[in-house]
């Protein structure tokens, strides 16, 4: 009788665990959908389901993973000139990394999540570029030294580069060196199906751009809009006005 029972219990808790794995699927699939289309309702569908799903006792690992949502989504309100509830949903990334970092110093992928943050909320309010301009440095430099290996910590450090105007240290070609990695790893784990990607590629292609790489930039495009035909920056924005240049270049 007590095997039954718990083999029963095991039973109970095992599908309790694929419902989990589904929903955590579902909702990675929605999010990868949300940063394409720079839709609104599917993030805030997608942010109330996670919320509701991890509650307020949420580890570690879901602390990050949802902070990095938080700044997703962040950034595609900015695109729709919603500035407050970008802003709302930094702070609230803001919040989870800076309790990650609490516990772990060295926790590389919070430290470069929260670099990007500040880079964010520099934009929201460039005078804090004044005070955040340098703690983002120092944030970037502590990932880079705990994981040199680690794509977010490549993205971030290369977003930052790109971003940065050159008189306060941006660098355009170390940008695309720092992308370039984390395009790499991120391919090579098969993790192309993800928003991080897709921001990835949209600003290494700009850096090539920028360069006048355009073939480079062409191609980055392309493979970005081969793993999601639908994100609507590249197809809408970054694409055309490269073609127009490649045009003028001829």
């Amino acid at each position: 009788m007590k095997n039954v029972m718990f083999f029963a219990f095991l039973s109970l808790l095992l599908c309790q665990q694929v419902r989990v794995q589904a929903q955590e699927t579902k909702l990675t699939a929605q999010f990868f959908q949300a940063y394409a289309l720079n839709s609104i309702p599917l993030w805030e569908d997608g942010i109330a389901k996670m919320e509701e799903s991890i509650g307020d006792d949420a580890t570690t690992a879901q602390k990050l993973s949802m902070a990095k949502i938080y700044y997703a989504a962040s950034t595609n309100y900015m695109a729709n000139k919603k500035k407050d509830v970008a802003g709302e949903l930094l702070k609230k990334s803001e919040e989870l990394l800076t309790a990650i970092l609490r516990e772990d110093k060295k926790a590389a992928e919070a430290n470069a999540l929260l670099s990007g943050v500040y880079g964010l909320q520099i934009g929201l309010s460039p005078i804090k570029g004044m005070t955040l301009g340098s703690k983002s440095g120092r944030l970037l430099s502590k990932a880079l030294k705990e994981a040199p290996n680690n794509a977010i910590v490549h993205h971030f450090r290369g977003s930052n580069l790109f971003y940065t105007p050159s008189m306060f240290g941006g660098d355009v070609d170390e940008s695309i060196e720092h992308l370039e990695k984390a395009r790499k790893i991120m391919e090579q784990k098969k993790l192309v199906s993800s928003w991080e990607y897709l921001a990835t590629m949209a600003i290494l292609g700009q850096a090539y751009h920028k360069k006048e790489q355009l073939d480079k930039a062409k191609t980055t495009y392309s493979t970005a809009l081969a793993v999601a035909p639908t994100f609507g920056w590249v197809k809408y924005q970054l694409m055309p006005a490269l073609q127009k240049d490649m045009e003028t270049a001829k």
